[in-house]
């Protein structure tokens, strides 16, 4: 059994708790949910923050048994920083690559944003996991999905996608993934469940996302929120619950 986490971290955010508090919270929730690959977005990359060492290898620090870690930056700010995306995984990290999405000028999102391709080799063969953070702005989200579908599609179809897509199931935008065969996991396996990911403390809105190529449609086993625990004082992991998925290796 594979079992993927996706979690949007919400950079060093302060709103749902400091830094050092969600970093436990979110070092808890992967340990209880004990995932083999863990997908993260927003990650951030600061060098007047944790020694400059970017949010997923302090997470690889503190939880040893995920040897391969890769972040990705898409966007560079002028402090030096720098966010994007990044994996943690108990399998060797085969190969990475990652998508630029085309960036337009004169809209309220000015992040560059990137779909980050991790290839890894299961029992099974190999394995492509695609992870985004697309935009909130309907505009750039639809191009963010016209420009990945091409991309992930060009693929072997071996395909896990994931991410915070800001958008809710019932816009075109989400609905494209099914035109182009990809199966909305947390649809397909529960339909009577809002599945509602934002905003943690009060959530309203499903735009967190698992999706299988449909050719694996098969080997779903199951999906769940995760990432959503807190205490008294209102801390949180983050601003978004993440989504623990588990998929059969076997053929």
């Amino acid at each position: 059994m594979l079992k993927v986490m996706t979690l949007n971290i919400n950079y060093y955010g302060t709103k749902h708790g400091i830094w050092s508090i969600r970093k436990r919270f979110i070092q808890e929730a992967i340990q209880d949910a004990n995932p083999d690959i863990i997908a993260l977005q927003a990650v951030k990359k600061d060098p007047i923050m944790n020694n400059g060492i970017d949010q997923a290898s302090q997470f690889a620090g503190l939880l040893p048994e995920y040897q391969y870690v890769v972040f990705q930056e898409s966007v560079k700010y002028e402090n030096g920083s720098s966010g994007g995306l990044a994996f943690l995984s108990r399998f060797e990290i085969v190969k990475t690559d990652y998508l630029k999405l085309t960036l337009h000028p004169g809209l309220e999102d000015t992040n560059q944003r990137i779909v980050l391709n991790t290839l890894f080799h299961l029992p099974t063969g190999p394995f492509h996991i695609f992870n985004a953070h697309f935009s909130w702005v309907y505009q750039q989200a639809l191009d963010n999905v016209n420009e990945t579908l091409p991309y992930i599609n060009s693929f072997a179809k071996q395909s896990l996608f994931v991410g915070d897509l800001n958008m809710t199931s019932d816009t075109e935008i989400i609905r494209q993934f099914n035109k182009e065969g990809w199966v909305d996991i947390w649809a397909e396996l529960r339909p009577d469940d809002n599945g509602y990911t934002f905003e943690s403390n009060h959530p309203t809105k499903r735009i967190d996302y698992a999706w299988i190529h449909r050719s694996l449609k098969q080997q779903v086993k199951s999906i769940e929120i995760i990432a959503n625990n807190h205490d008294e004082n209102g801390n949180w992991p983050s601003d978004h619950a993440g989504l623990l998925i588990q998929l059969s290796t076997h053929d």
